[in-house]
């Protein structure tokens, strides 16, 4: 079984549900977009300043 890498780019959307809190872990499947067994782990970061909309 080999291994590797390609680089490549691919959009998607991801929405943030209303009051999720500063810090909060995330982790979303990329199989809809073709990557069997990938996932994105992020962390949601809130800027203070920005004001509501």
């Amino acid at each position: 079984m080999g291994s590797g890498r390609i680089r490549g780019e691919r959009e998607f959307s991801l929405s943030i549900p209303p009051n999720v809190k500063h810090g909060t872990e995330v982790s979303v499947s990329l199989e809809d977009i073709g990557l069997k067994g990938a996932y994105l782990h992020s962390v949601i970061l809130i800027d203070p300043n920005m004001s509501d909309f």
